[in-house]
């Protein structure tokens, strides 16, 4: 058995297996825990009473491809999951009935793909869940009954819509429309009644966004980059159209949200730049993540709140960490250890991640982050060999925390660096747009800027260096061996969109314009 502490081989089982438990929900009223964990190697959903981990149970037994994602009714009696049938993607909707185990599809239909649109207070047994059962193109909105599967439809959208956003009487309030021309319109909605109320620029499309409404209906909120560059978060006053800046970043855009679970009411925003900074919006919230930040090392995320705001689950985790979930009495101030998510990583020492702003050729700042094997520190007279790991996307981001793949190859003794190349998300308007149709050219030239960067500085050798990637990386590490092939000894490219015609022609309709624009 491996000494605590020791940076032997980590078998690849233990890094990209499935978790030992992951993914910690709490039941609206308190009463119930629920996760994810395996079943004869399959990840499932258990539970156990709040107060009494002891008295865990199974209560789905899927077989095949394993349940990601789950989460509670507002009636606490049951779990809701999505899950397809064998990779299909055709995504469904089920409910497990916690006191009895009967699991029931609430979208039993063939060829569809449905997801989750809300959930709302005043009605805690329904679900409003979007169907995309009468054209494939577009999703309707239908009223659910969890307990028995009734549905009746509340928005057949004829019109086209890219979103409809609910009101807590689950009725349709506004709506998004994509435009010919890029970007996307705004209306408000009554019935099948569409106002326009906002064109937003195809520059502002990706940093700008509907959040939802309070309890009340008083208040929209939105995120928004329209006159800055950096998304904001903003509260409108419904009646007035007046609007108030509650959050902002100099340096990254707002990204998460925490509401009230009762009032529905913001009250904390999240930005990410090299790490994520939380920006309390009321005292009380103020003062419970400084005593988080203080009892718990690393990221802290608010993963689930009862209804009466009460108890929190909190997941705590770093770049040597997985996570971490703690049950915290926000009365009481006090945090009580859940789980580890890999325990089985506990023996091995692993690899810290350190970020890095990197200049690129014209001076745009590329967040970084570079984890190197222990006793390869930079400057060294031999480096290590570097691989360039990629992400995909591109309209994402890589962030600070446990990698997977980061720890794998830093194990084996590889410098491993990730770039957020222009384009990549985040980071503001003038940069996620500086990617506008540069594919395999000023993209790729931020990547080749990286690792000059990173062999200048002594962390890699110029001819040891690899590039890896899956989906928009998978083609920039193609591009990289057909573009500049003296840059890298070898590359690694899985689920790559090499076919850029393909890509847009194949993107789905409301977003075909915005990939022209985008892409090329």
């Amino acid at each position: 058995m491996q000494k605590p502490g020791t940076t032997g081989l980590i078998p690849r089982q233990k890094l990209f297996g499935n978790p030992t438990r992951a993914q910690a929900k709490i039941s609206p009223d308190g009463r119930w825990l629920s996760w994810l964990a395996p079943r004869d190697g399959v990840l499932n959903v258990c539970v156990a009473p709040a107060g009494d981990m002891d008295a865990t149970r199974a209560i789905t037994n899927d077989r095949k491809r394993g349940i990601r994602f789950h989460g509670w009714a507002l009636d606490s009696c049951h779990v809701l999951y999505m899950q397809d049938e064998g990779g299909t993607e055709e995504w469904h909707i089920y409910a497990v009935d916690v006191s009895h185990g009967t699991v029931r599809d609430l979208t039993p239909l063939a060829g569809v793909t449905a997801y989750i649109h809300d959930l709302v207070i005043d009605q805690p047994g329904i679900a409003a869940i979007a169907l995309n059962d009468r054209d494939k193109a577009w999703h309707d909105v239908y009223r659910v009954d969890i307990r028995t599967g009734e549905r009746e439809l509340i928005v057949e959208n004829k019109q086209e819509l890219a979103s409809i956003v609910l009101d807590r009487q689950l009725r349709p309030r506004i709506a998004t429309k994509a435009r010919p021309e890029g970007g996307s319109s705004v209306f408000r909605m009554d019935g099948t009644a569409l106002e326009l109320i906002r064109v937003v620029e195809h520059e502002d499309d990706l940093t700008t966004s509907i959040q939802g409404f309070t309890r009340d209906g008083s208040t929209l909120y939105l995120l928004s980059s329209i006159g800055c560059d950096k998304a904001a978060l903003l509260a409108m006053d419904w009646q007035t159209g007046t609007e108030q800046v509650l959050a902002e970043h100099p340096k990254a855009d707002i990204s998460q949200i925490l509401r009230n679970p009762e009032t529905e009411v913001a009250e904390a925003a999240a930005a990410e730049h090299l790490k994520v900074d939380w920006i309390p919006l009321n005292e009380r919230m103020a003062g419970d993540l400084k005593r988080l930040h203080g009892l718990l090392p690393g990221n802290i995320d608010i993963a689930d709140r009862t209804q009466d705001d009460t108890l929190w689950i909190v997941r705590s985790s770093a770049a040597e960490s997985p996570g971490d979930y703690h049950l915290y009495e926000r009365n009481k101030g006090t945090v009580t250890e859940l789980f580890t998510m890999r325990p089985e990583l506990k023996p091995y020492r692993l690899a810290p991640m350190h970020s890095q702003t990197i200049r690129a050729r014209d001076g745009l700042e590329l967040v970084s982050y570079l984890t190197v094997p222990e006793g390869q520190e930079a400057g060294r007279e031999s480096p290590p060999p570097m691989v360039l790991l990629v992400h995909g996307g591109p309209w994402a981001r890589d962030g600070y925390g446990y990698h997977a793949q980061h720890q794998w190859l830093a194990n084996r003794g590889y410098a491993v660096m990730s770039v957020n190349f222009r384009g990549s998300t985040g980071f503001g308007e003038a940069f996620l747009n500086a990617g506008n149709r540069e594919w395999g050219g000023r993209m790729q030239e931020d990547l080749l800027d990286a690792v000059q960067w990173a062999v200048t500085n002594g962390i890699a050798q110029a001819d040891r260096v690899a590039i890896v990637g899956q989906g928009f990386g998978g083609y920039a590490a193609l591009a990289g061996l057909a573009f500049a092939p003296d840059q890298f000894r070898c590359a690694a490219s899985y689920g790559a969109p090499a076919n850029l015609s393909a890509v847009v022609e194949g993107s789905p309709a409301s977003a075909r314009d915005a990939y022209y624009l985008r892409v090329g």
